[in-house]
């Protein structure tokens, strides 16, 4: 497995600061549909190498803001099992180093692959 941190720490890509609990942002599922709709227009109109630094700058900034992540799943478990969701639910939604860093490896290997648009 690549270590993401190491291999693209050098990205030359900017990442916004997406609403997050350290900046205290708070937004509901409509707002993220329309902000991913909005992304995925404008994703359409970059290049292959665009689109393949902004999936690398994700990747590292998955593993860059890891303790903020899981943080907020810490959370979001919490408040999931005072719900009383179900533990198989639960498990699913568990996140740890490892299960972030083969999030960042998944999207590196998007990355890898040939442009389809």
């Amino acid at each position: 497995m690549v270590s993401v941190e190491t291999a693209y720490s050098g990205v030359d890509a900017t990442v916004t600061d997406a609403p997050s609990p350290e900046n205290g942002a708070n937004i509901g599922i409509q707002a993220m549909g329309e902000a991913a709709r909005v992304a995925a227009q404008e994703l359409g109109s970059c290049t292959a190498e665009q689109r393949d630094k902004a999936l690398r700058a994700l990747a590292s900034s998955l593993i860059e803001r890891s303790v903020s992540v899981l943080s907020a799943n810490d959370a979001d478990l919490a408040a999931a099992k005072t719900d009383g969701i179900d533990e198989h639910v639960a498990e699913r939604m568990l996140l740890d180093k490892a299960r972030i860093a083969d999030m960042a490896q998944a999207v590196v290997n998007i990355a890898d692959l040939d442009d389809p648009v």
